[in-house]
């Protein structure tokens, strides 16, 4: 074993218990007001590790800073935390999906420099049985930082995690072909249900959704956008809570406008309803012509025309008519997933035409609709690739390491580096995995992990959300704050 991971199980050890009152007591119901004056508190902590964390980078600072530095390259083939995968018949989809998250920065942070285990929710019934999919997932990247050092192509068998899987969606226990974004959506909500971090009866989601809807309904009661998206935000906090959430999920803005044409003249009676919901995977239409990730986000928010047997019911005309539908995002997570629908096209035919999208310097701010203060600058770390056609095809990932910042094609168990100009735009990538870059300060912890990826850059601290903290939310900002405050 290298020299530089002896004793590493010990330093994940040495962080100790960060208590997390605010998840544990009641929920607090947050006002306009509550909005209003948390907004201009620090959303970090002082250095202190008995300090109650707002942010995971600095509960597990330390630990990551000496686990990584003390990472050596392996002259002989990848660096730590690149390894191949066994295909246990058909597995491509899963090793795909796996290599990819080994690959998401805060996500390894949490799992190797901070005790998840004391997250794990025993009494969640959402979850897999005793968090088997939450601990494989810990387990296999662990496993996957300690061996493989001395060997010329690395494998970490991941069987277990595939078993844990299987057994909270028994759909893939049959090893057929199952498609990439499919098991990633439900591994990570596995992974989330495990760790989540409200405990105890949740609310029903009818009540949350109420609140949210006759706020924008009521014609006496209308409530600005940014305080209507703060709400709805409040209310799936108060059922979701975890890792997962704080890092991959975002929230859309969708409008729907009556277009009556027995109302002003065809303009309809000009009831709007807008509604902000989560999401954690942005999935863009696909052109046969293929294009660009700006091409196909315009696409994505272009307006909708509901008719025919798709009207919408008005409430202010009391009857179904034609409306106009969009969709915007509204805010983006901190690592941002984008799913090219690339399957679906005439006859179910696979779309291969080349979508060009940026491995560097991705600003967001194109495409968002909220005020945005914050970084909008994305940087690429993991793409999966599908190869073949609608019918049948293989899935292989290409990775980013950490430590050396090279690419890396990930085939199964077979590990090569390429060259990175063979990632951009690559023709047949399917799902793409972007982190929020910041640039680095004065901290040396912070210098230290820019320097290990030859950067001058860092991931974005990732906040642990609260319903009763929202200035720990990634959707709370500055500028938000005068459109928030109120009675």
């Amino acid at each position: 074993m290298n020299e530089g991971l002896k004793g590493r199980k010990s330093t994940i050890a040495e962080i100790p218990e960060i208590p997390d009152a605010e998840e544990k007591s009641p929920a607090k119901r947050v006002t306009k007001s509550d909005i209003g004056t948390t907004l201009s508190r620090p959303s970090r902590v002082g250095r202190s590790h008995t300090r109650k964390a707002s942010t995971y980078s600095l509960v597990h600072a330390a630990a990551l800073t000496k686990l990584y530095s003390s990472s050596k390259l392996n002259t002989k083939g990848p660096p730590q935390g690149i390894s191949g995968l066994p295909n246990y018949g058909n597995t491509c989809y899963f090793n795909t999906t796996v290599q990819a998250l080994l690959c998401t920065p805060p996500l390894t942070d949490y799992f190797l420099g901070y005790d998840y285990t004391r997250e794990i929710n025993k009494s969640n019934i959402d979850g897999s049985k005793n968090a088997v999919v939450a601990k494989s997932f810990g387990t296999a990247m662990k496993n996957v930082w300690k061996g493989g050092i001395s060997s010329s192509n690395p494998v970490t068998d991941v069987k277990a995690l595939h078993r844990a899987l299987c057994s909270f969606h028994p759909e893939f226990s049959d090893y057929g072909q199952h498609d990439i974004a499919e098991c990633l959506g439900f591994l990570l909500d596995g992974i989330h249900e495990d760790l989540n971090r409200v405990t105890g009866k949740k609310p029903y989601v009818e009540d949350v959704e109420r609140v949210v809807k006759e706020k924008v309904e009521g014609e006496d009661d209308i409530m600005e956008d940014e305080e209507v998206a703060a709400k709805a935000w409040e209310g799936y906090l108060r059922r979701n809570r975890s890792i997962i959430v704080d890092l991959f999920q975002g929230q859309l803005r969708s409008t729907l406008r009556c277009c009556n044409e027995d109302k002003k003249g065809g303009k309809g009676c000009g009831r709007e309803v807008r509604k902000f919901e989560p999401f954690m995977f942005l999935t863009l239409p696909v052109e046969q012509s293929g294009g660009s990730i700006s091409a196909a986000v315009k696409s994505f928010s272009s307006t909708e025309t509901m008719d025919g047997d798709n009207k919408w019911y008005c409430s202010s005309c009391k009857t179904h008519v034609r409306a106009e539908k969009k969709i915007e995002v509204w805010k983006v997570p901190p690592m941002l997933i984008i799913h090219l629908k690339r399957f679906g096209g005439r006859g179910g035919a696979k779309i291969n035409a080349p979508v060009k999208f940026p491995l560097v310097d991705f600003d967001v701010s194109q495409f968002l609709r909220s005020p945005t203060e914050g970084s909008t600058v994305y940087d690429c770390y993991a793409v999966a690739l599908h190869h073949g056609s609608a019918g049948g095809g293989h899935y292989t990932a290409l990775g980013k390491s950490r430590i050396t910042g090279g690419w890396y094609d990930l085939n199964d168990s077979h590990v090569g580096e390429v060259d990175p100009r063979e990632v951009e735009d690559h023709r047949n990538a399917y799902v793409l995995f972007y982190s929020c870059m910041v640039d680095s300060g004065s901290d040396e912890e912070e210098e230290e992990m820019g320097k290990k990826t030859g950067s001058g850059r860092r991931e974005v601290h990732i906040r642990r959300q609260s319903v009763s903290m929202p200035h720990l939310w990634p959707h709370m900002n500055k500028r938000d704050q005068p459109s928030l405050k109120g009675g």
